[in-house]
């Protein structure tokens, strides 16, 4: 893990608040998990 990013356990507390991207139209999104980390 990389000094700022976010461990399983954190991840978890916030993965809910993030939209589904399934069955989305468009491109595809990327994971909110590596995006936020970014």
């Amino acid at each position: 893990m990389r000094r700022y990013e976010l461990n399983d356990e954190q991840w978890g507390k916030i993965s809910d608040l993030f939209p589904d991207s399934e069955g989305q139209r468009g491109g595809q999104w990327k994971d909110h998990r590596m995006v936020l980390n970014g």
